[in-house]
C-alpha cells in the first residue's frame, strides 16, 4: 500500500495501492472545518473507521472514517451518553434526534436506506461548521463531500451512467435540523466533528487491487490503512492526542507485523493482544498515535458506527443504481443486495433474460 501525505506512512509490501481520493472541485461549500473553541480543555482526535460490502460479490467495497475533537476525558465515557440530547442508538428515539448505531441495525433488507441516509446527512451539516445548512443535493456532491471516489472512474460501468447527477431525496428541513440539533450538543461538550471520509471500490478496481495482492483481506487492510495514515497525517503530530478505534477485521487478532511495515520508523508498543480488542501504541520523533481493533466495535464506539453507516449508505446507492439499470432492461428482473447466493441467483437470471455475453463482467462481478 503506497501511503502519500506529510505522515510518517511508508509502504505495506505484499498489499494493494488504493487509487488516490481527493475532494472534488466545486465541493468546497460542503466541506467540514471541524473548528473548536476548547476553553483550554485538553483535547484528543477520536477517528473511527469501518467498511460494509467486504463479502458481497456485486457492488462495490466502500471504507470510511469519522473524527471527532473531544476532551480527553471523553475518550473512555459513552459518546451516545455524552451527546444523549442529539443521539440515539435506534429509529424509535430519532424524532428530533440522530440514529447512529451499527449500519446493520439501522438497515434491514427491503426496507430502503432511510435512516442511514438521514444519519449520514445530518452528521455532514454538523461537519459544517459555518452552520448555514448546505447539504448535498446529488450523489456526486456526496462523494465530493466525504471524497469519496476518484474522478471519472464510474465513466467505465455503463449501469453508473449519469449516476453522479442523481438527485438525492430526502426532507432537507428535518436534516437539516436534526444536523442544527447535534452541531449544538456538540459545541456544548466542548466537541466537534472534524472529518468524514470515505473510500469506496467498485468491482472493476476491488478485481485489480485483489488481483495484485492475491488476497482480499489485504485489499480491506489497505483501505483501512489509507484512512489511518490520512489520519496521522492530519493529527499525529505533538499537539494532538489522536486514537485510531477500528472495528476488527473479520478474525484477525495481530496487526504488529503490519503497523510495523507501514511505520518502519516509528517505536511499536503492543498495548493488548485479547479476544475482544488489540490495542498498538506508535510513537516517532514528532509524531504518536494509538490503535484499537475491536470486536463489534461498531456497539461500542460512536465514530466507528457512524463509519459504518456512511459506508453502507454509500453501498446501498451504488447497488439501487446497479438494479435499476438491469430491471430496465428486465422488468421481471429480482433486485439483489449483492451478497453470493442471492449474487448468484441474480446472475443466473441475468444470463436466463439473454445477457450471456458479458464482455464487462470483470466490472460486473468479483473475482473473489
Amino acid at each position: 500500500i503506497e501511503l502519500g501525505g506529510r505522515g510518517p506512512g511508508r509502504l505495506l509490501r505484499g498489499g494493494s495501492s488504493w487509487p488516490s481520493y481527493h475532494r472534488r472541485p466545486g465541493s468546497d461549500r460542503l466541506r467540514g472545518r471541524g473548528s473548536l473553541n476548547s476553553n483550554e480543555v485538553d483535547l484528543a482526535i477520536l477517528i473511527g473507521i469501518d467498511e460494509a460490502g467486504y463479502g458481497p460479490i456485486l457492488g462495490p467495497l466502500a471504507v470510511s472514517a469519522v473524527g471527532l475533537r473531544l476532551g480527553d476525558e471523553r475518550l473512555g465515557q459513552s459518546l451516545w451518553e455524552v451527546l444523549r440530547g442529539s443521539v440515539c442508538k435506534t429509529e424509535k428515539g430519532s424524532h428530533g434526534r440522530v440514529a447512529i448505531h451499527d449500519s446493520k441495525k439501522l438497515h434491514k433488507p427491503g426496507k430502503g436506506y432511510g435512516l442511514l441516509q438521514r444519519g449520514v446527512l445530518s452528521c455532514l451539516g454538523a461537519l459544517d461548521q459555518t452552520g448555514d445548512g448546505t447539504l448535498p443535493k446529488t450523489v456526486g456532491e456526496l462523494l465530493g463531500a466525504t471524497y469519496g471516489l476518484p474522478d471519472g472512474e464510474l465513466a467505465r460501468y455503463p449501469w453508473y451512467a449519469g449516476f453522479e447527477q442523481q438527485a438525492l431525496e430526502y426532507d432537507a428541513d428535518d436534516v437539516r435540523v436534526a444536523g442544527h440539533v447535534l452541531r449544538e450538543d456538540l459545541q456544548r461538550q466542548q466537541m466537534a466533528l472534524c472529518r468524514m471520509r470515505a473510500r469506496v471500490l467498485p468491482v472493476g478496481m476491488y478485481n485489480e487491487q485483489v488481483s495484485k495482492a492475491k488476497n482480499k483481506a489485504l485489499v480491506l487492510l489497505g483501505g483501512v490503512l489509507g484512512h489511518v495514515d490520512e489520519a496521522v497525517s492530519s493529527y499525529g503530530d505533538a499537539e494532538n492526542k489522536l486514537q485510531i478505534v477500528v472495528d476488527r477485521l473479520g478474525g484477525r487478532t495481530q496487526y504488529r507485523e503490519a503497523l510495523q511495515r507501514v511505520y518502519p520508523q516509528m517505536s511499536l508498543r503492543i498495548l493488548k493482544e485479547a479476544e475482544g480488542v488489540s490495542s498498538y501504541q506508535l510513537v516517532d520523533a514528532g509524531w504518536a498515535f494509538k490503535i484499537h481493533f475491536l470486536t463489534k466495535g461498531d456497539d461500542a464506539q460512536l465514530p466507528i458506527a457512524l463509519a459504518s453507516m456512511i459506508s453502507k449508505y454509500l453501498r446501498e446507492l451504488f447497488m439501487e443504481r446497479l438494479n435499476r439499470y438491469f430491471i430496465e432492461r428486465h422488468p421481471d428482473l429480482k433486485p439483489t443486495a449483492g451478497y453470493y447466493k442471492d449474487g448468484r441467483r441474480f446472475l443466473d437470471d441475468l444470463q436466463a433474460r439473454g445477457e450471456r455475453d458479458m464482455p464487462l463482467n470483470n466490472l460486473l462481478v468479483r473475482q473473489r
